[in-house]
Parts: structure tokens; sequence; C-alpha cells
């Protein structure tokens, strides 16, 4: 998710550029950590889920929606899990079943009905 209400700034942190590389989190009620990465140039919050968004293994069933592309957006992943994720997807894209090696992940809200 991404604010332009950075919770770093509204709590009293000035924003700074050298505040790239301090870690910043918002913790839900079940104690899990969402990790924030600031752009202060921009004034502006990313806000990360605590877990990996992967769908590669449902992928068939985004391919049948109406979406014309689909892109992969890494953030503070390392160059592995990169490389491991580019080529679930490659496989996913053929048709053929991929399953993560990520045992902490999560589908985020894509297989979620709307109540």
């Amino acid at each position: 998710m991404y604010t332009h209400n950075c919770p770093v700034g509204l709590y009293g942190h000035a924003c700074t550029r050298q505040q790239k590389n301090m870690n910043y989190a918002l913790w839900d009620k079940m104690g899990v950590q969402f990790p924030i990465l600031t752009d202060c140039r921009n004034c502006i919050a990313h806000i990360l889920n605590g877990k990996t968004l992967d769908t590669s293994q449902k992928f068939q069933a985004i391919k049948n929606t109406a979406a014309a592309s689909f892109r992969l957006v890494f953030t503070t992943e390392d160059e592995k899990i990169v490389c491991d994720t580019i080529l679930r997807y490659k496989k996913a894209m053929q048709g053929n079943d991929c399953t993560s090696t990520n045992v902490d992940f999560t589908y985020g809200h894509y297989f979620r009905g709307v109540e």
C-alpha cells in the first residue's frame, strides 16, 4: 500500500533522506509486522505486507480474468527469491503446476470475496 500520510512523519519524526536505511514497521492485532519503506523526497510511505504475495499456484485463475497484462513487483526480496519467483511464474504461464518454496506467503485479497 502507498500512502501520502506517512506514519513515520505523522508521529513526530522529521523525514530526511537519511531515513532511507532506517527500519520502520506497523503491527496488526495478530502481531504480524508490516515493514514501511519511506520515500521522503516525495513524502510517500510504502507499507509492505508482512508476508510475500505469491499467486503463482493460482495463476491460471488470474489468467482467466480480463487482465491484458501482468506485472511482478519486488521490493526487499533478495536475488534468489526474485529468480525463484520469476521461474515459478514462467512455469505457471506455460500452464505447468508450480509450488512456492516460500512457506510464509499470502494470496493477498485476490481470492477473497467481497462482503
